[in-house]
């Protein structure tokens, strides 16, 4: 994994980071700040080191930090995701979180061949949305 473009813009409330994985380019794009139902997060910081990425949301006053490796990201609650063409995605082995994600048919739109599917588009925004309802 390496991390060829990342542009940080708090000013303008956006972020593009572009991942290059063996097999695949993720452009991983989104705002510094939202609110997804009534809920405040913000990305807060930004840090690239030899072999990872880490970027720290804060979300209902708690830092959650996620780590981008060699062929995952590693999510607090979620576990390790693989990449994907065209984002991520991983088993759900916890029967409360997949109850609830196929209960909501706004997070039901992310399940993939049995597996919860991340895309690249809105990527942090949408971690946010199942995070919410699990945190």
């Amino acid at each position: 994994m390496k991390v060829l473009n990342l542009v940080y813009n708090r000013i303008g409330n956006s972020l593009s980071i572009l991942i290059d994985y063996p097999d695949v380019q993720l452009q991983l794009f989104d705002e510094v700040y939202f609110n997804i139902d009534g809920l405040n997060a913000e990305i807060t910081a930004v840090s690239v080191e030899e072999n990872s990425l880490k970027v720290r949301l804060n979300l209902k006053n708690r830092e959650v930090e996620l780590t981008f490796k060699e062929n995952s990201v590693v999510i607090p609650y979620l576990g390790s995701l693989t990449v994907d063409d065209e984002g991520y995605i991983c088993p759900v082995d916890i029967p409360e979180l997949s109850f609830k994600i196929g209960m909501s048919p706004e997070l039901s739109q992310y399940w993939k061949d049995g597996k919860l599917f991340i895309p690249q588009e809105n990527f942090f925004k949408t971690v946010v949305k199942i995070l919410a309802k699990i945190i």
